[in-house]
C-alpha cells in the first residue's frame, strides 16, 4: 500500500504474474551492439588507447556485420583507476557499420572527453540500430562508390580475421620528418602519399 500502484506491480511480477503478452520474438531484438576490455593495469599510454579502441572498434564492426544492421550512435565508455565511469555518445546523420568509422567516431569522442588520468577500462557500444536493408542514405554521386568499396573491403578484412585470428592488416603512421630538405616536385607529389 506504500508505493500504490507499482507496489502492486512489484508484487505482482515478483510471483511471477505479468498480464503482458508474450512475443517469442523478443529474444531476437537488440537495442545495441558493444564491447569492453579492462586493462591488466592502468594507464596514461596513448599507444595502448589508441591500440585498445581500435580492437573495440573492430569487435563491434564484425558484431554489427554479423547481425546485418548499422548504427547511427556511438558510445564509449571511460573507467578511470578509481572506478569512476564516464560514458558519452555522438549520433551522426548517416548510418555507420565500418571498423575505421566506428574508430574515428570513437576515438574523437575518446579526445575530447579523456582528462588525462590513469584508466583501467574502455568500452564501445553502437546504439540506434537498424537493419541495413533499412537504411536509407543519402548518397550523393562522389560517396557511393566509396562506400561500396569500403564495405567490399570490409568483408574480406572480416574473412580473413576469422580465418587467422585477429585483422592481419596492420594501420601504421609514419613520421613525417620535415627537416629534411626537399624539392618542389616532393612537396607536390611525394609528400601526398604519407600517411
Amino acid at each position: 500500500r506504500i508505493l500504490g500502484v507499482n507496489g502492486e506491480r512489484l508484487q505482482e511480477r515478483a510471483k511471477g504474474i505479468d498480464p503482458s503478452p508474450v512475443d517469442p520474438d523478443a529474444i531476437y531484438d537488440f537495442k545495441s551492439i558493444g564491447n569492453s576490455e579492462t586493462l591488466r593495469e592502468d594507464t596514461t599510454d596513448e599507444t595502448v588507447i589508441a591500440t585498445l579502441l581500435r580492437r573495440l572498434a573492430r569487435k563491434v564492426a564484425v558484431r554489427l556485420e554479423r547481425k546485418e544492421v548499422v548504427a547511427q550512435t556511438l558510445q564509449i565508455m571511460i573507467r578511470y583507476h578509481d572506478r569512476r565511469t564516464i560514458t558519452r555518445s555522438l549520433t551522426h546523420d548517416e548510418y555507420f557499420f565500418i571498423e575505421d568509422q566506428i574508430f574515428a567516431i570513437a576515438n574523437e569522442l575518446f579526445d575530447v572527453n579523456w582528462n588525462g588520468e590513469p584508466i583501467r577500462l574502455l568500452g564501445i557500444t553502437a546504439q540506434n540500430l537498424i537493419e541495413k536493408e533499412q537504411a536509407v542514405e543519402q548518397l550523393n554521386l562522389f560517396t557511393y562508390q566509396d562506400h561500396l568499396e569500403d564495405e567490399a573491403l570490409q568483408k574480406v578484412i572480416d574473412q580473413l580475421s576469422e580465418k587467422y585470428g585477429e585483422n592481419p592488416f596492420k594501420k601504421i603512421k609514419q613520421p613525417v620528418n620535415n627537416d629534411r630538405p626537399t624539392t618542389s616536385f616532393q612537396k607536390d607529389f611525394l609528400d601526398d602519399y604519407k600517411s
